[in-house]
């Protein structure tokens, strides 16, 4: 059902990311993703939990932009989108002291959930976000371990809503006289809730033994096998955004030495999209000319299909540095490497052809050329 805007009014859809991610949303929500699990897994989120809380130091000291101030006017459950439109008037709750809205894909939790001293850690990550603010996290169907997690969650009075498939989290309306109203769109999972606090903390000892499952994610649907790909390589796109955020001649070049050190020692491919019958695909690139798009992990090339509605139209092939260095200079054309800063803002970094030599043979190159 498609619901008509009225003059006036502006309304922002928030969709959840594959990809470790922290946007400050206008009606003052942090959304905090921390996507699918990848490599260094433990470091990707902790490092999410630290720029949400950077985020909320922010927000304590500057005002949202919204006339009232740096408070969340967030809809009750149940209605639709258009009872926020004016002139209704609809029961909202107010929060001042911030709202985190964490979303969590498949497995991306799961290096918490393998025993206790993880759950544990993870607990005190959610420990360190202020008491008084507001949270809510949103778990795909295929959490592992769902019903110990959402209680450990309950029991820090964090609510827990089911991720929609292929749809948004969070909606805000924006309203002709000036103020933000959020909803969140889903429904709160519910589990009981243990009695008391040993039967809390005893969940923690329950997951001790679990095996998990390796469940396949829709994000990466679209790619036919995987062989040794990372289905996220949070490290590699760390150094890939070194590269493409370097602001210096110097910063750049120590940003690929890092990289590319990074690229021959890494067991993990690197990826090249082919058409549904194997063949590469080179593209014209401004600047450029023909080039190579090269990916690091499966969940960047998924992004690139979908932004770009090749979904279930193209394979991949998968090189190691050396063997995709050879091939390049064989065809006489340059790698681009894709990274992902966000969401929706890919970026490309371009390697010259005179580097590809040593590359090939498993050396650095003495002068790097981009």
């Amino acid at each position: 059902m498609t619901t008509k805007i009225p003059p006036g009014h502006k309304v922002i859809t928030y969709p959840p990311s594959p990809l470790p991610h922290v946007t400050r949303c206008s009606g003052g929500f942090v959304l905090a993703d921390i996507g699918v699990k990848g490599i260094d897994q433990l470091e990707d989120v902790e490092h999410v939990f630290q720029e949400v809380q950077n985020c909320l130091k922010t927000t304590q000291t500057k005002k949202i932009s919204q006339k009232n101030g740096a408070r969340i006017l967030l809809a009750s459950s149940g209605g639709s989108l258009s009872d926020l439109f004016a002139p209704n008037n609809p029961k909202v709750n107010s929060w001042t002291n911030g709202g985190v809205i964490w979303t969590v894909m498949d497995d991306g939790l799961d290096p918490f959930l393998g025993d206790s001293p993880g759950l544990e850690r993870l607990v005190k990550l959610f420990q360190g976000i202020p008491e008084q603010c507001l949270q809510c996290v949103f778990l795909s169907d295929h959490v592992h371990n769902e019903g110990a997690l959402v209680k450990v969650l309950q029991s820090l009075g964090i609510e827990s809503r089911r991720l929609p498939t292929g749809g948004s989290i969070l909606a805000e309306v924006h309203r002709p006289e000036g103020i933000i109203l959020s909803a969140l769109l889903s429904t709160p999972i519910t589990h009981s809730l243990p009695n008391n606090e040993n039967e809390v903390l005893s969940l923690i000892e329950q997951i001790k033994n679990i095996q998990l499952k390796p469940i396949p994610s829709p994000f990466v649907s679209s790619c036919r096998t995987f062989g040794k790909a990372a289905v996220r390589n949070g490290r590699r796109r760390r150094l890939l955004l070194q590269v493409a955020e370097a602001s210096t001649e110097e910063e750049t070049n120590a940003a690929w030495q890092n990289l590319l050190t990074d690229l021959l020692k890494n067991e993990y491919p690197l990826l090249v999209p082919t058409s549904a019958d194997g063949r590469a695909m080179p593209m014209d690139w401004p600047g450029i000319g023909k080039a190579m798009p090269i990916f690091s992990d499966v969940t960047s090339l998924e992004l690139m299909a979908q932004q770009t509605h090749q979904t279930g139209s193209f394979a991949h092939a998968e090189f190691s540095t050396k063997q995709l260095a050879a091939w390049l200079l064989q065809i006489n054309v340059p790698p681009v490497f894709n990274v992902y800063r966000g969401p929706s803002e890919p970026l490309y970094v371009q390697l010259g052809l005179t580097s590809l030599g040593p590359l090939s043979e498993g050396r650095i190159p003495n002068e790097i050329l981009h």
